[in-house]
């Protein structure tokens, strides 16, 4: 019979490290599960007073508020720059999408809460084919072509003209 390893020699640390990996698998899963019942119990009392014909207050955080919550990083910065057809500084994309429900990410953040990684995201996806393939080759990620544009400090879609990546005055 063959002889085993204790778990802490074995692929992957100790068991202590396991079981921390886990909790904190856990923790985000909980976060995720807070925001969708947040929304599902406004959309079930807005109901509600629908049913029984008086106006509802809108919940704070109802599901018209959350409409990225469950897409992909790179899926809601699409949709808000489809949703503004021009482009828009890093920052504004990072707080708008963040804002409107995006949870993505692993780890928690200074404030305890788990960190969400739209910079990585964007940084990702305004490589080049070539510059992501040097950079993940490795990792053995597919390489595709960009889908955002850098501009004039302006992030974009790779497919739209020059005339979309202007600083409009204030």
């Amino acid at each position: 019979m063959p002889k085993r390893e204790p778990p802490e020699t074995q692929a992957g640390g100790s068991i202590e490290d396991t079981i921390l990996r886990t909790l904190e698998s856990l923790r985000d899963q909980m976060k995720k599960a807070r925001l969708f019942l947040t929304a599902a119990e406004a959309a079930c009392a807005q109901l509600e007073a629908i049913r029984a014909g008086q106006g509802a207050e809108p919940h704070p955080r109802a599901i018209a508020d959350l409409p990225y919550v469950g897409m992909d990083v790179i899926e809601a910065i699409l949709l808000l720059l489809n949703e503004r057809d021009r482009a828009l500084p890093r920052q504004e994309i990072i707080d708008t999408v963040l804002a409107r429900g995006v949870f993505v990410g692993k780890g928690i953040d200074a404030k305890g809460e788990p960190a969400v990684q739209v910079g990585k995201s964007l940084k990702y996806h305004l490589l080049s084919r070539d510059e992501r393939q040097r950079t993940y080759g490795k990792r053995n990620i597919k390489a595709v072509d960009p889908v955002l544009r850098e501009m004039n400090g302006l992030i974009g879609r790779s497919e739209w003209p020059d005339e979309k990546f202007v600083v409009e005055a204030k």
